[in-house]
């Protein structure tokens, strides 16, 4: 027998107990996760503190313990879509037990209901890419995977011997703008087939002017050939580390994807990183994007995948007899 709850009204020691187990169940089967400190259980701590004040959100007890929980932030209009949408990040969602497929689906039906009763049929959820049991519950519940958080260790990385035709350069400042077209063909590769990924408009021109961002060009036989950007910010916990930084934007010339300008580039990234003392380095890409899946997992280790489902909306229209369905 169990029990659902409102998230407000779990334990939070156990909740942040459920998370901790979550992500060391993770962390040995990605070894280069940063391992499970004390800034990272109060980074859950907090996460816990905020997910215990989401709009839509429940949990389940079981014998009078907590054996899971699935909280969801939003709603956004335009979210994946031209309706309203919500989002569950990594650590706004734990399950635990022999049985949690079952719990993550239970309590999926509980909190979806509530989302559809508010016209919201966008959902999405930020979980551990290596959970093989909730993962397949979620995508029997009718999620796909679309995006992806990976990881690797700079102590362990691999450079490869320099190409004296690759030549790398930091653009700053006003220079930063030369990147431009190349980031609209980025925007326009993730438009088309298989991605079907738009984007808004104004989106190169806010990127370009975030100072945070650290811009990378890579220039063949002394034509530009790609970029690649790193930020300090991205989107999981892990990522809040002082002792990572995250990429946050790569496009190289189709001409050129044969001649190791990407490794290149990510082996300037990756020296640029250590310099700064950083220990890790981690990407957010679209597994939907054949190109990107291709590259980054040759070097990186995926930890998380978010999964997507849009509900049909008709189910939230009135039949003739005034019901919904």
């Amino acid at each position: 027998m169990f029990e659902m709850i409102e998230v407000k009204d779990m334990n939070t020691e156990e909740a942040v107990a459920l998370c901790k187990q979550e992500y060391v169940e993770e962390m040995n089967k990605v070894k280069c996760m940063p391992p499970m400190d004390r800034s990272m259980e109060e980074m859950l701590t907090n996460i816990i503190h905020n997910v215990k004040g989401a709009p839509y959100g429940k949990a389940m007890i079981s014998e009078n313990k907590l054996v899971g929980f699935l909280a969801f932030f939003g709603p956004w209009e335009g979210f994946h879509g031209e309706g309203k949408g919500v989002f569950s990040p990594l650590g706004a969602s734990a399950f635990a037990g022999k049985e949690r497929g079952k719990t993550a689906s239970l309590l999926l039906e509980a909190v979806a209901e509530e989302l559809v009763q508010d016209k919201i049929f966008s959902i999405a959820i930020s979980r551990y890419a290596n959970n093989e049991e909730v993962n397949k519950s979620l995508c029997l519940n009718g999620f796909g995977i679309r995006c992806s958080d990976a990881v690797l260790s700079l102590q362990d990385y691999g450079y490869d011997a320099e190409d004296s035709a690759i030549v790398m350069e930091e653009l700053v400042g006003e220079d930063k703008w030369e990147m431009k077209e190349l980031h609209e063909k980025l925007a326009d590769h993730l438009a088309k087939s298989p991605c079907f990924l738009p984007t808004s408009e104004g989106d190169t021109e806010r990127w370009l002017q975030n100072d945070g961002i650290k811009v990378f060009a890579a220039r063949y036989e002394g034509k530009l050939a790609g970029f690649m950007a790193i930020d300090d910010e991205a989107e999981t916990f892990l990522t809040e580390r002082t002792d990572i930084s995250n990429i946050c934007g790569a496009y190289v010339l189709e001409k050129y994807r044969e001649q190791g300008v990407a490794k290149q580039l990510l082996d300037a990234m990756a020296k640029r990183c250590m310099e700064e003392g950083k220990s890790y380095l981690g990407v957010d890409y679209e597994t939907i994007n054949p190109t990107a899946l291709r590259f980054w997992t040759k070097y990186f280790e995926p930890y998380t995948y978010s999964f997507i489902r849009r509900i049909d909306e008709r189910v939230g229209v009135k039949n003739k007899n005034g019901k919904e369905g």
